[in-house]
């Protein structure tokens, strides 16, 4: 046999490559396929490291160190106001002249005018001169002094009176006194106070009233009237009095501050 023949009959006893198959494709292509999502998790990683890394850095460059000094903040040295070396404006002249020095300057002290007059001096007191004494004169009559007589009453006072007795003030007891000032009210009005179902109601009613209300209820009279309205009932309306209309709203006012109902009505 030739060579060639051998070779032949060798590839033919050979088989296929174990990549060739078709069940083998299908294995590594999903071998390749469970490699992706590696691939992918280690690219986010490195991502996530490289951030970390930047913005670690970037912080620490802005944080200050705990061992490193405050800025010291000095204020400008430089002038705030400087002169031109040219000014410009408008050019005075003659004003390299020293006889305005001299104009301005004066060898005598300024005069202080005064507006005020000068202070006032005291006065030194008046000098009396001494006179001479009198000489006596015989021809002189000297005149006479008259003491008047004193009259009697002043000079002994006279007995004191003695004082008429006072009528006797008979002291009358608290209740005859209260009982003595308080006088009945009469008028042609008096006051509502309520209106109860029953009788024994109203009377009640007026018990309490005047228990709560002494000082103003007190000398009043109550009058118990007997209203028939129908369909609504028959009620009792208490009132108290009677007074003038004056009196009776003054009266009806201060229960009101007490919070116990009041109207004025007409007898």
């Amino acid at each position: 046999m030739s060579p060639q023949e051998v070779d032949r009959e060798i590839l033919d006893i050979i088989p296929e490559p174990f990549g060739e198959l078709p069940g083998n494709r299908r294995r590594r292509f999903g071998a390749r396929l469970r490699l992706v999502p590696t691939l992918l998790l280690g690219g986010a990683a490195v991502v996530a490291a490289v951030a970390g890394w930047y913005i670690f850095t970037a912080s620490s460059e802005l944080s200050p160190s705990p061992h490193s000094e405050l800025p010291l903040i000095r204020a400008d040295s430089r002038p705030i106001k400087a002169r031109p070396e040219e000014p410009g404006g408008l050019i005075v002249p003659n004003q390299d002249k020293l006889v305005y020095e001299n104009l301005g300057r004066g060898d005598h002290e300024p005069k202080v005018e005064r507006l005020l007059p000068p202070p006032e001096q005291p006065k030194p007191p008046p000098v009396t001169a001494a006179l001479p004494p009198s000489e006596p004169n015989p021809g002189a009559v000297s005149p006479e002094i008259i003491v008047p007589d004193v009259a009697p009453s002043l000079r002994a006072p006279s007995p004191a009176k003695p004082e008429a007795p006072r009528p006797s003030v008979e002291t009358l007891p608290p209740a005859a006194a209260e009982t003595a000032k308080a006088t009945t009210p009469r008028g042609d009005f008096m006051l509502q106070l309520a209106a109860m179902g029953t009788l024994d109601a109203a009377e009640k009613a007026w018990v309490r009233l005047k228990k709560d209300n002494p000082d103003l209820l007190g000398n009043l009279s109550s009058d118990i009237l007997k209203v028939d309205l129908g369909a609504r009932g028959t009620f009792y309306r208490l009132r108290a009095g009677a007074m003038d209309e004056l009196a009776a709203r003054a009266l009806c006012a201060q229960l009101a501050k007490r919070n116990t109902g009041c109207m004025v009505v007409r007898k």
